[in-house]
């Protein structure tokens, strides 16, 4: 860490006419094939030396062998361009490893639009476990206060997996009901999130509509994922042939889209028993997630009818 803080140092006054020339020649390659607003350099890298006017003197080349007489051959100077700079043991008992991956900040992300207690429920801290839902035409499936999914028309029912945080509550209601269901509750503990009531809604955008059409490929493949930005997706499953029409509702600059293919297709396998008089489905904890055991599926909570 300590040569990385003084190579950091010594490379915010280098200029690039002081850059080595491979490096030198790398960025400008770089900058004609993008753009570039910045580079990455190396702590620890092989050292390459200077050719020397000097020439190398070996004693041992004048000695002369006991028994042959002949001249002895000196040994061939190490080739230093090839040796890498490594740690003394100092340096490695006392060195501390540290893998870096940076984060990508999107621009249209619905984190942006939340404070930080709500960060905190959409971001989920466990595994998540899909949330299943049989719906009709005319009935609407919120995703806490953050996006509203419209079911519009289709000739039978869909099933619509949701993959968010389990602590982001899910609503199920009619088209009829939705709108003063989202006026009511928004801001409170039915939808969660976000949450502070009336003066946090004032705060947060409005939901605007976006119409999708969408064509059933058939049980157990999923048509498409509804992505809701960082918040997570709901994979819409129809049956073979019908045309699916939705409307989702979103924050503008959450950038919520339509993802095809879906990133798991065969999601509704892991559904298991309806749930009587409920528009949702259980959990299949008998079935296998990767690295999951029975053991471990029988602790999952499955979302229960209030």
């Amino acid at each position: 860490m300590f040569r990385r803080k003084e190579r950091l140092k010594e490379a915010a006054l280098q200029t690039e006419a002081e850059l080595q020339p491979e490096e030198l020649k790398r960025l400008q390659r770089l900058s004609r094939e993008g753009y570039l607003v910045g580079r990455v350099g190396r702590t620890f890298r092989q050292s390459k030396t200077k050719s020397s006017d000097k020439i190398q003197f070996d004693p041992d080349s004048l000695a002369f062998g006991d028994d042959d007489g002949e001249l002895v051959e000196p040994a061939p100077p190490p080739d230093l361009s090839q040796t890498p700079v490594e740690m003394t043991v100092n340096e490695l008992k006392f060195a501390h490893w540290l893998y870096d991956t940076p984060g990508i900040m999107k621009e249209r992300d619905i984190l942006h639009l939340l404070q930080d207690h709500e960060v905190r429920l959409v971001v989920p801290n466990k595994a998540i476990v899909p949330r299943m839902f049989v719906l009709k035409p005319g009935m609407c499936l919120f995703v806490g206060a953050l996006a509203r999914i419209d079911f519009l028309q289709a000739e039978k029912s869909c099933t619509f997996s949701v993959m968010v945080s389990s602590r982001v509550p899910i609503h199920i209601t009619s088209l009829e009901r939705a709108d003063n269901i989202y006026q009511k509750h928004a801001g409170h503990a039915l939808l969660g999130v976000p949450s502070g009531g009336e003066e946090r809604m004032k705060q947060f955008p409005v939901l605007d509509p976006q119409d999708f059409t969408l064509e059933g490929r058939g049980y157990p493949e999923a048509t498409a994922d509804i992505t809701l930005s960082s918040a997570g997706w709901v994979a819409v499953t129809a049956v073979k042939g019908d045309q699916v029409q939705l409307r989702v509702h979103g924050p503008a600059a959450a950038g919520f889209r339509l993802r095809t293919p879906p990133l798991l297709p065969h999601i509704v396998k892991l559904k298991g028993k309806r749930v009587p008089q409920a528009s949702y489905q259980k959990m299949e904890v008998t079935g296998r997630l990767q690295g999951l055991s029975a053991a471990g599926a029988q602790t999952l909570q499955v979302m229960k009818k209030k």
